[in-house]
């Protein structure tokens, strides 16, 4: 229901699914990703707090279950067009804040982090990422 609302630019509605999200499970990342893409659709920089604390609580999930039973994050898309989101993502949508703010020195460190995560999956998604952010070489 959260992608809904966003989706459908009902960010209060949203954000209050997301505080009960949270009430429920506070160390799912998904619904600080989630209020990121809010807060970043609302061009506020607590964008980058929010996808923080998304960051941090994925890599906790990862540290705590290594029998691979971390927390999942998904896109806002629906049933087939739905996509995980990683570790490596969420370092790019950071990225992609730091540099709606001007910061680009940040966004280069955030790919620099998801380019050592990449590089165990696959050259073609590294060479895309260096291309696109070419910038930050």
């Amino acid at each position: 229901r959260i992608n809904f609302y966003i989706d459908n630019g009902n960010y209060d509605l949203a954000l209050e699914d997301i505080a009960f999200v949270r009430q429920l499970s506070s160390e799912d990342p998904d619904s600080y990703y989630k209020e990121a893409i809010i807060n970043r659709s609302l061009n506020k920089v607590k964008a980058i707090q929010d996808v923080s604390i998304a960051i941090e609580k994925y890599k906790l999930s990862l540290k705590k279950d290594s029998s691979g039973n971390e927390f999942y994050i998904y896109n806002l898309k629906e049933g087939y067009l739905q996509e995980r989101v990683y570790l490596e993502d969420l370092y790019i949508y950071r990225a992609e804040i730091y540099l709606d703010f001007k910061d680009s020195e940040s966004a280069c460190e955030d790919i620099q982090s998801a380019l050592s995560l990449i590089n165990n999956k696959g050259k073609g998604a590294k060479k895309l990422i260096e291309s696109e952010y070419s910038f930050c070489f």
